[in-house]
């Protein structure tokens, strides 16, 4: 009998490989040929899942991607019940910046992919959906702590998730520029969002 052939464990291999050689050597590093050995397989085999190396960067994507919400949901399920809309929103931001070398080169590779993605239509529409994603499920957390009393009603739910987003992001950058620890960017994380919060 014929072997099965784990398909979505060999691309996620590859996945694996070329996070591995872009935290090493830098995203440019990431060559076919680099990840490819990395990974432990033959150029012929990466190219058999990815005919370009967009097409594999974008696979790689996804695959943090899903990643990210892993540890998201795995985070937030660990908080008691009822889950207090604060702690779930720091969550996902700090989730979002480079607080270690996995989402440091997480980060890095959505900037320089930022730049692919105005010739990439597809990678375009991923990120972009993805954006839209995770600002809608943090404006539908900050309409849930409106109910309870602790963020004021007058405040746009959506606006307001976008500037969320926007200051995490800031953050973000200077992380990389090594302008804050990790503490001191989460301490200013915590200040911001102390300032939409009433205690609970």
């Amino acid at each position: 009998m014929p072997k099965q052939v784990d398909h979505r464990e060999r691309r996620g291999r590859i996945a694996e490989a070329l996070w591995t050689v872009a935290e090493r050597d830098g995203l440019a590093a990431a060559t076919v040929r680099q990840v490819a050995a990395e990974a432990g397989v033959s150029v012929g085999m990466v190219q058999h899942y990815f005919a370009t190396k967009d097409e594999m960067l974008l696979f790689a994507l996804q695959w943090v991607g899903e990643e990210f919400r892993g540890r998201i949901t795995a985070r937030v399920g660990a908080l008691p019940e009822p889950r207090d809309p604060y702690e779930v929103i720091r969550i996902v931001l700090v989730e979002r910046m480079p607080l270690d070398p996995r989402r440091r080169i997480y980060v890095l590779a959505l900037v320089a992919w930022l730049g692919r993605a105005v010739e990439n239509p597809e990678l375009a529409r991923y990120m972009l959906e993805g954006t839209r994603e995770l600002r809608d499920r943090l404006a539908d957390l900050l309409r849930t702590a409106q109910a309870a009393g602790r963020v004021a009603a007058r405040i746009d739910p959506l606006r307001t998730a976008d500037g969320l987003l926007a200051f995490a992001d800031g953050l973000s950058s200077h992380l990389l520029q090594n302008l804050h620890t990790p503490q001191e960017a989460e301490d200013v994380l915590r200040e911001y969002l102390a300032r939409l919060f009433e205690p609970a």
